[in-house]
């Protein structure tokens, strides 16, 4: 054991985001490298270089006090690490046998420690998107939960892994999701597989977006089937590339911009024409209307 272990104070932005732990017991004590582990259901991937550059400029006095779960003495792994994995995995580096102080938080579920881990978390260091998505889904958030049930309904997957059948737009995903809950979100992950397939590129951000606008805009007035057939035409990086273009001439978010594309593509077609000046403009209800001319047939899907 390294005996130059220092204790050191919980930064003060940790110490608020860790005020609903209180409840728990916490005790402090110094616990082996090797004893501690990390749950990546919750926890954010190790950067090793970040890891490795501090075990070599490694400094006792910076080392601070890291938090970890106890399990229980029943588990196979015992100390599940919270806050400090890259200084637990540095210290590592520096000695197998290394000790750390560390707050020690009893009777957490795996849920109230990824929850633990996303007050600490957010409040020391900034999160990336997908760490706050992984930290949410472990603590069982229901928003989350309920995105996920509807993204695998459509045999989808929500994950980073940059391959056919995944989707990676969380913050996108959750803007769908507000804008009109379960069935709008399912409706438009449905029709761009339908269209095609379950491909990576499209179900990027500003596609999502996009048919998600335009389903939930023209609600009333959207002919489905013929909106279907119109995006079959069309690859998904042509509507992206189109949607770059409109920047030139156009304002709004990639998008709305993307929804712009697909509303002009679907007004060459023959029927009644959707007035794009309706794009995201709503009545009291919430709901946005349409001077086009009701459709003889629509799809919903629910």
């Amino acid at each position: 054991m390294n005996s130059n272990t220092a204790v050191l104070e919980r930064p003060p932005a940790a110490s608020a985001a860790v005020e609903h732990a209180e409840e728990s017991n916490v005790y402090i004590a110094a616990i082996s490298v090797r004893d501690i582990f990390a749950d990546h259901t919750y926890q954010r991937d190790l950067d090793l270089p970040r890891a490795r550059a501090m075990a070599e400029k490694w400094d006792v006095h910076k080392v601070g006090v890291i938090d970890v779960s106890d399990r229980g003495t029943d588990s196979p792994d015992r100390y599940a690490v919270i806050n400090g994995q890259h200084r637990w995995s540095a210290a590592r580096l520096v000695d197998p046998d290394y000790h750390l102080v560390a707050n020690v938080h009893t009777g957490l579920t795996v849920a109230e420690e990824a929850s633990l881990f996303y007050g600490i978390d957010a409040g020391t260091r900034r999160l990336t998107t997908w760490d706050r998505w992984n930290a949410r889904r472990g603590a069982l958030d229901p928003i989350v939960t309920a995105i996920e049930s509807v993204v695998t309904t459509v045999g989808l997957a929500v994950d980073q892994s940059p391959q056919n059948g995944s989707i990676r737009c969380t913050s996108t995903l959750e803007k769908v999701h507000k804008l009109g809950g379960q069935v709008l979100l399912e409706n438009t992950l449905r029709l761009i597989v339908e269209v095609w397939g379950h491909r990576l590129d499209a179900v990027d951000y500003p596609l999502v977006h996009g048919v998600a606008l335009i389903l939930h805009c023209y609600d009333t007035v959207l002919d489905h089937d013929r909106f279907g057939e119109v995006l079959i035409d069309f690859a998904p990086r042509q509507i992206k590339a189109r949607a770059q273009a409109l920047r030139e001439t156009e304002k709004g978010q990639f998008g709305k911009l993307a929804a712009l594309v697909m509303i002009n593509a679907y007004n060459s077609s023959r029927g009644p024409k959707l007035d794009r000046t309706h794009l995201g403009r709503s009545d009291n209800n919430g709901r946005t209307t349409s001077s086009a001319t009701p459709s003889r047939k629509e799809r919903t899907h629910t």
